[in-house]
């Protein structure tokens, strides 16, 4: 028993070094390159949060489609970025 888990705690954090290091640094540039591909609407003067304003802009019926599209693959990618740290807690 104290085997398997000595292969899975190294196994756990030597996943964690490398999604650290490389695998956050790599999925916010490609969220950033998506963001700076096509215009998306000014946000407001006073926006809370960049949640806020994509949920904004996929609520929006008079936003284009294309716009509408962008922001809720930006909803998505920010949500998967913010709890891709929580996949540990279910293990």
């Amino acid at each position: 028993m104290g085997v398997y888990l000595a292969i899975w705690l190294k196994n756990s954090i030597w996943g964690w070094l490398v999604f650290f290091l490389w695998g956050r640094r790599e999925r916010t540039a490609i969220f950033l390159s998506a963001l700076r591909a096509g215009p998306m609407p000014e946000p407001r003067e006073f926006e809370n949060s960049s949640d806020e304003y994509f949920e904004r802009i996929v609520n929006d019926e008079t936003a284009s489609t294309d716009s509408r599209l962008k922001a809720t693959a930006s909803v998505v990618q920010l949500r998967l970025l913010s709890e891709l740290g929580l996949v540990q807690g279910f293990l």
